[in-house]
């Protein structure tokens, strides 16, 4: 089951907080001033193998940055292989946050992880407080789509291939009443 833990003084154990997310690339612009003033109010989550993140369709308030692991990105919901993987130094739920809607995807632990949770205040009060860390969220969120996008469009038959199913029984080569109706009609043009 997942853990959940304020950071305190920036501090948890002999883990600098602050140096330690210095040096992920998202969050590279900041000052430590800066990092150390958001992660008063951030919390840090340990996930085990296959705890759920984020939930398809659930509201989602929060960015999480992964600082170990591996987390699965799920589009369907009993699909068995993420259509992308978010590592180390990656951030998730930004889409969400940004949106204001709905999680358009789970997120589940492909392995044990550790994410630092940062609220929908704390979000925005990084991208005011960096300019960079608005550019590369910027710049990490428009490349994911376009990746996600392809790969959900190789997973996934085109839609005319469902109607043509559900139009056709393969078992007795016998097309049924909506095939009937859409011929005629076509013929009928």
């Amino acid at each position: 089951m997942s853990a959940l833990h304020a950071i305190e003084a920036s501090r948890v154990g002999d883990v600098d907080w602050g140096e330690l997310l210095r040096e992920f690339d998202v969050l590279a612009g900041l000052d430590r001033a800066a990092r150390e003033e958001i992660l008063s109010e951030a919390l840090v989550r340990d996930l085990d193998y296959g705890d759920t993140l984020i939930r398809l369709g659930a509201p989602n308030r929060s960015l999480y940055l992964v600082l170990e692991g591996k987390l699965g990105v799920f589009r369907q919901a009993m699909a068995t292989e993420p259509v992308a993987v978010v590592e180390a130094g990656q951030t998730v739920g930004e889409l969400s946050v940004l949106e204001r809607r709905p999680a358009p995807a789970s997120v589940m632990a492909l392995e044990a992880s550790r994410v630092v949770v940062f609220s929908e205040t704390a979000f925005w009060r990084l991208i005011d407080a960096s300019h960079a860390f608005a550019a590369r969220l910027l710049k990490q969120v428009s490349e994911r789509p376009r990746g996600s996008d392809e790969t959900f469009t190789r997973g996934a038959p085109p839609r005319t291939d469902y109607e043509r199913a559900a139009m056709y029984d393969a078992a007795t080569a016998v097309y049924n009443r909506p095939w009937a109706d859409e011929t005629i009609e076509e013929l009928a043009k």
